[in-house]
């Protein structure tokens, strides 16, 4: 039997996935650029300090921290796809940027010493922790005292993004597609969060819901090829449908996000939680 960590590395690194994250990190930066704008604004970076950033996939926002801490400060990313990490390392060197590292790590097993990091970062990838209390504790090892750790996750279902993407494909399925679905957005509930934070041992946390405006650069069919070939839920989720049944879907998908097209950018309202904890 497969352990969730291979079970999440098999999702997420699938040689078609791996390829549509690299087609679309450009595109995909730019989608979530508020969401990155307010875990870096909670992070309160300073050059100098040291940083782990977990679930990197191909560097968001790992390299923006690597900018943001240079030139004495160093960047360490880590994600369970060897494969995204090392498009990661490409994109630092095309940018210059010497205080970038990378690891393959869960983030249950974190491959540091204790007290090694000022900060650690995650954006959008606590959500799919297999063990979440062994991971949050990890995070708290790896902090230095005072260390902070600052978490972005995907607020409630009840909200126009969950609504015009995986609920939207939700109605097509039956019922055993659920529980992945609603995955995402499994701190959707207010205090969810801070209460697992809380339960690694953290005393001091604080947790907030922000609205954001997700801003994807392109039309509405391309938002769905994004949608489709990157993320790998989604893709689960569609293929899930009966076949004879995928082109009107897709047509029922499209009607759906065409009020939120403005001709050159799809934006579509989201809510996120944002979460911090000091060691």
């Amino acid at each position: 039997m497969k352990t969730p960590e291979q079970n999440a590395a098999e999702t997420w690194g699938s040689p078609e996935v791996v390829a549509a994250r690299r087609k679309w990190t450009e595109a995909q930066e730019a989608t979530t650029r508020e969401a990155t704008e307010v875990l870096l604004a909670a992070a309160q970076l300073r050059p100098g300090m040291r940083v782990l950033d977990l679930a990197s996939g191909t560097g968001n926002p790992a390299l923006a921290i690597a900018a943001a801490v240079a030139p004495q400060g160093q960047a360490a990313a880590t994600d369970i796809v060897p494969d995204l990490l090392a498009y990661a390392e490409e994109r630092a060197r095309a940018r210059g940027l010497a205080n970038f590292s990378t690891q393959q790590a869960s983030a249950d097993s974190l491959p540091f010493p204790d007290v090694s990091f000022d900060l650690v970062t995650c954006r959008f990838g606590v959500m799919f922790f297999p063990q979440l209390p062994a991971a949050l504790r990890e995070v708290r090892r790896v902090l230095k005292l005072g260390g902070r750790a600052v978490f972005v996750a995907w607020g409630p279902t009840s909200q126009p993004f969950f609504q015009l993407t995986f609920g939207l494909l939700l109605q097509h399925v039956d019922t055993s597609f659920e529980a992945e679905a609603h995955e995402p957005f499994k701190f959707g509930q207010q205090g969810t969060l801070s209460a697992a934070l809380k339960g690694a041992g953290f005393p001091d946390v604080r947790e907030e819901s922000r609205e954001i405006t997700l801003r994807f650069p392109g039309s509405v069919e391309e938002f769905w090829t994004y949608l489709l070939e990157s993320a790998a839920l989604v893709r689960k989720l569609f293929e899930g449908i009966a076949p004879e049944k995928r082109d009107r879907v897709l047509a029922q998908a499209y009607t759906a996000l065409r009020p939120h097209a403005d001709g050159s950018n799809v934006l579509i309202p989201a809510m996120i939680v944002v979460a911090s904890a000091t060691r």
